[in-house]
């Protein structure tokens, strides 16, 4: 499934997009085991998903399909068994309720996935102007709240736990991105996002790690390899104690 992923996004915009949705499916279906999740990103999914994103930003249904792949590779075995329960469908608690595995999260996050979740969120946000924005179909409105909240449970979900992943997410303007989301569901007019309470929270706890770290240079050289900030790549990493688990 990871082949297939990469095979078809070294297509770039001419690759069919129907390969990466039966990709993604066949990843999530795999990623039901813990041993399968570890073989999947050894053998190059997360890359390839990310790619896959890159190539299509458009893409409501890819990136849908995407961010929920994404979370299914970077669970950790509680994740998935809460995810399995039969109110996981209807309570996205369920989805965000613990952190991601360690090793998979910190490869992600080196491969890049916090700017790639930030341009999500950008472009799946609700509109600017409620009253202007075109209505698109159902199934057109129901792709654009299925990627932004399932980006919304891969940022919670990666940054849970961590302080570093958690300041390379506020470098990847996700904290921006959050903050132009919660403001605008909240305009006069604007559809109610029944997800919107995991926006605030991570919104929050994002925010709130920007604060405590503030101008600590231990973080100057711990910036993601892939990360599109200017610094990545300057330095080796510095260990960081985690600080206690959030309370979701």
């Amino acid at each position: 499934s990871a082949a297939a992923v990469s095979g078809a996004s070294e297509g770039g915009a001419e690759a069919p997009i129907g390969v990466h949705d039966i990709a993604f499916t066949l990843l999530r279906r795999l990623c039901a085991h813990e041993e399968r999740r570890g073989q999947a990103a050894e053998a190059g999914a997360i890359g390839a998903v990310l790619s896959a994103m890159r190539a299509h930003p458009k893409d409501a249904s890819l990136q849908a399909g995407g961010c929920r792949t994404l979370l299914s590779l970077c669970a950790g075995q509680a994740t998935v068994a809460a995810a399995a329960s039969p109110r996981a469908v209807l309570d996205v608690d369920a989805e965000a309720r613990v952190a991601g595995d360690e090793g998979r999260c910190m490869l992600a996050a080196e491969a890049g996935v916090l700017d790639v979740l930030a341009s999500v969120l950008e472009t799946y946000g609700p509109p600017k102007d409620p009253a202007t924005a075109p209505e698109g179909d159902k199934r057109e409105r129901a792709l654009r709240r299925s990627a932004m909240k399932h980006a919304v449970l891969c940022v919670l979900a990666l940054t849970y736990g961590s302080v570093i992943r958690a300041h390379w997410a506020v470098q990847a303007g996700v904290v921006t991105a959050l903050s132009t989301a919660a403001r605008r569901a909240r305009m006069p007019g604007a559809q109610p996002l029944p997800f919107a309470d995991k926006i605030d929270l991570a919104r929050q706890w994002l925010e709130m790690q920007a604060r405590l770290l503030g101008p600590r240079s231990i973080m100057r050289d711990v910036v993601p390899r892939n990360s599109s900030n200017e610094r990545a790549g300057r330095g080796g990493r510095t260990a960081i104690d985690a600080p206690p688990a959030l309370i979701v």
